[in-house]
Parts: C-alpha cells; structure tokens; sequence
C-alpha cells in the first residue's frame, strides 16, 4: 500500500505544479505575448497527459503487483507477484529504478517547462525573484533525488525485501 500511495502522491504534487503552470500562462495579454503562452499551455497539456499516463501506469503497477491482489499479504497463497510485490529482490529493484528514473525525469521536464518563458511573463520584479528562487529549489530537491537513486543502484542491497513494522 505504501508504494501505492507514493505514487498517487508523485503524481498530485507534478499535476498540481502543472495545473499552476495553466494559471500562470493565461491567455490574457498583449498578442505577441500569447503566442508563447498558447505554446506553454500546449506543452503544460502534453505533460500533464504524460504525467497522468506515467501515473496511472505506476500506480496499477503497485496496487496490483500480485495477482490474487491477497497474495501481496498473504506470501504464502499461490498465485504470482510482480515488480514491488515481488521478494525477487532483482526484479524488484528493477521496479524501483524504473519509477526512480522516470519520476526524475519527469521532475526535470516539470521544472524546467517554464523556464525558457520566464522572461515574457507577466510578473512584477518580487514575484519574478520568488518564482526563480522556488525553482532554484527545486533544482535542490531533484539532483540529491537523482542521485540516491544512481547510488542505491551501484550498492543494490543482496537481501530479500521483507515487511518492517
């Protein structure tokens, strides 16, 4: 269930700074300025259907891992468990990597979407400043993100993945 939620919450929070995303590249403006705009909005709307399908993909991913869903609690019924379901601790880190990279990525792409269209926004002087420096920190969260990744591949752990409580 953890993972589950994990990715419903990935998910929200990249939707929600895209749907910010909308609201900043209104349509109201001056005409030379909404060109770049309707530009934004179509690559906010082409995230947001990436993001969405990212998502939903994951997400069933972790909530039906297992097929009887059950088995996921109960190990020991039969039936087959794949990716975070799985105690093949090879497939699933493979799991693991596959939504780290991805999620990554995708963090990249949301961040840097506004950036070439900083300068023909609409903002005053303070508010420019504080939009760069919430980016500035976004920056900050995906690098450190992006390489734990990269470091729990190189040091993959040889054990089985087990419940701790």
């Amino acid at each position: 269930m953890a993972n589950t939620a994990y990715c419903v919450s990935a998910t929200l929070v990249k939707l929600a700074v895209l749907s910010q995303f909308l609201r900043m590249f209104s349509e109201a403006g001056p005409s030379g300025v909404t060109a770049q705009y309707r530009l934004a909005r179509k690559l906010t709307w082409v995230l947001i259907v990436l993001c969405s399908i990212w998502g939903l993909t994951f997400i069933m991913f972790a909530a039906f891992s297992c097929n009887p869903v059950s088995k996921f609690w109960m190990p020991q019924m039969r039936g087959r468990c794949i990716g975070w379901g799985t105690k093949d601790p090879e497939q699933f880190f493979k799991m693991f990597i596959s939504h780290s990279a991805t999620n990554s990525f995708l963090d990249i792409l949301v961040l840097l979407l506004p950036t070439p269209f900083f300068r023909v926004m609409r903002l005053a002087g303070k508010s420019k400043a504080g939009l760069t420096l919430l980016y500035s920190l976004g920056c900050v969260y995906v690098h450190p993100s992006d390489h734990e990744a990269r470091t729990n591949e190189l040091s993959a752990s040889p054990h089985v993945p087990s419940l701790e409580l």
